[in-house]
């Protein structure tokens, strides 16, 4: 008996013993359960919101593509890889983490889309007839929609040669505008931006390229507004010149599907090139120096170079295909800013100068430049949204400028302005190039609005004039009424502007007064006269009628002081107190 229990002890301590390294081998706990150990990921597929099903699955391994449940009235296009449905889901990548998978699902209920769809652009083939002008291209590129009972498909066929570039519109403004991200089949890929000409990897989606079903680049995209690829111009690679058909299928009650294709319908040889254009002189050593080389516009019939000197050199023009050399007989000087020496060479100070050559005249100009303050938009009826209108700021003191503007019925874009009639923003930059800064409106610095047809005082006042990265804001004021003009304001001011605005009460004369001193006195006047003047008046539209002496003429002030000045019977008169 006592060795039966001795044995019984003995299998009961083993067994305990067995249990105690069990559970020492075991470091689980109940609050930290094993759900398949750190090689494991969850894949889960949702349509929308709604999750269709959870799988687990080894990290490194891929999952495969399935069809999930019909849905009345739609179609199963594909799986995607976030919620906004923009990014196909990639199923020869290995999965490492935890990933999401979406169901695509487009309408088959055919929508009648009502619009007129053009392209607009630039380049050297057909897109030359645009010039990114709205109207030129409603003219000239507007899509042909086909006879098609299922779909919305419009076409144009065109010449493009390399560097041309495209994008869809409709109703004469950039609104609904698409580009390269609805080319099925576009990448962001490695390259340089054509924009800022820095290089870039695909990850940082400051290019894209569409290319065939060999691999060749056909259309390149490059990021100017830091947005997504979707309304980036599409470009034409290199050696793709030809004739294309472009097709343009929309879906107006979805229209993320919308895409843009092409056609290659006839093969074409690369544009001639048959001008390179360079500045040669002192500063090059009389040599082609990549640095003074000539920047061509997108048609290839026009160049430009800014030439910025900081002491005296001496330049002529030279092209690069059959070495010709422009002189004095092809280039001209304007407002004498250069001086042709007796070696024929253009004898520049130091300072900023505008070079530029037209193919199609053979000739070129030299213009001394500086940077200024522009104002910007639809501006004699054309978009001016850089330094080129023509309408110059003047400047009032080192933070406020001012420029005087009628706005007329050519300023309205009737497709794009609701509830106003013209748009506006200043800009900086050397006259005719690009605008390195811009200033709008003091709520959120996009366009200043203008509500009525009329002339404008435009005042811009900027934050820190030392640095204009930190921004200004611009004000438009309407100008209507009476206002004294002439030489007064230590200078000639023969136009209205807001402090010298005639109040004129309802119904009362017109009178104002002022008072001249030494400042106000007018070189081009005699010795013995102080200033002239005139009254103006603004009507609501910006017309303008002029009053004078008697005789039409100006009225002649001849001594310092105060005066008194009244339009009687139409003319002026002014006397002094």
């Amino acid at each position: 008996m006592k060795r039966f229990l001795s044995i019984l002890a003995l299998v009961m301590v083993l067994a305990l013993c067995v249990v105690g390294f069990a559970s020492c081998g075991n470091n689980d706990t109940p609050d930290e359960p094993n759900n398949g150990g750190d090689d494991k990921v969850t894949v889960s597929w949702y349509q929308g919101s709604k999750l269709l099903k959870e799988e687990e699955i080894t990290k490194g391994s891929k999952v495969t593509a399935w069809t999930p449940a019909a849905v009345e009235g739609k179609d199963f296009t594909g799986w995607y890889a976030e919620a906004s449905l923009t990014q196909e889901f990639d199923f020869d990548a290995a999965i490492n983490a935890d990933t999401d998978i979406f169901a695509k699902y487009t309408s088959n209920v055919f929508v009648e889309d009502t619009k007129s769809y053009y392209l607009i652009g630039t380049g050297s083939g057909d897109m030359k007839q645009s010039g990114w002008n709205h109207d030129n291209s409603m003219q000239h590129l507007v899509m042909t929609k086909t006879e098609n009972a299922t779909a919305n498909v419009y076409e144009i066929q065109i010449l493009m040669y390399a560097g041309d570039a495209f994008q869809i519109c409709y109703g004469g403004t950039y609104d609904g505008q698409v580009g390269i991200g609805y080319v099925p089949g576009v990448e962001y890929a490695a390259g340089t931006n054509r924009y800022d000409n820095n290089t870039y990897e695909a990850a940082d989606k400051k290019y894209a390229t569409v290319k065939d079903q060999d691999g060749n680049v056909i259309f390149e995209g490059h990021d100017e507004f830091n947005k997504e690829y979707w309304t980036w111009n599409v470009f034409l690679a290199a050696g793709q010149d030809g004739v294309y058909k472009i097709i343009y299928t929309t879906y107006p009650d979805h229209p993320g599907d919308n895409t843009i294709t092409y056609e290659l319908v006839e093969k074409r040889e690369p544009l001639a090139v048959t001008h390179e254009m360079y500045v040669c002189g002192t500063v090059s050593e009389w040599g082609f120096d990549e640095n003074y080389m000539m920047t061509p516009d997108d048609t290839k019939e026009n160049f430009s170079y800014l030439l910025n000197i900081s002491e005296a050199a001496q330049i002529k023009l030279r092209n690069k295909i059959g070495d010709v050399w422009y002189g004095a007989e092809k280039i001209t000087v304007v407002n004498d800013c250069g001086v042709w020496n007796e070696d024929g060479n253009l004898a520049l100070e130091a300072g900023v100068y505008k070079i530029s050559y037209s193919v199609a005249t053979d000739t070129a100009t030299v213009e001394a430049v500086a940077k200024s303050f522009w104002l910007a938009g639809v501006i004699n009826g054309t978009d001016c949204w850089n330094c080129a209108s023509g309408v110059e700021f003047e400047k009032v003191n080192d933070t406020t400028y001012k420029a005087y503007y009628t706005f007329t019925e050519a300023d309205t874009k009737t497709d794009w302005m609701t509830g106003f009639v013209g748009a506006c923003k200043a800009t900086y930059g050397y006259a005719g190039w690009d605008a390195e800064f811009w200033f709008g409106n003091a709520t959120d610095g996009e366009n200043v609005t203008i509500d009525s047809y009329g002339l404008y005082e435009l005042v811009l006042t900027l934050n820190n004039p030392e640095d204009l990265s930190l921004g200004g804001t611009l004000v438009a004021t309407k100008l209507e009424g009476y206002f004294l003009v002439g030489t007064i304001g230590d200078g000639d001011t023969w136009r209205a502007e807001s402090q010298n605005k005639i109040e004129v009460a309802e119904g009362a004369e017109v009178t104002t007064e002022y008072t001249w001193t030494e400042k106000d006195k007018a070189d081009w006047l005699g010795a013995e006269q102080i200033s002239a003047i005139k009254i103006i008046n603004v009507a609501e539209d910006g017309t303008i009628t002029w009053y004078g002496a008697a005789s039409g003429d100006n009225v002649i002030i001849s001594e310092l002081g105060t005066y008194s000045i009244t339009l009687v019977d139409g003319a002026v008169v002014a006397t002094k107190q």
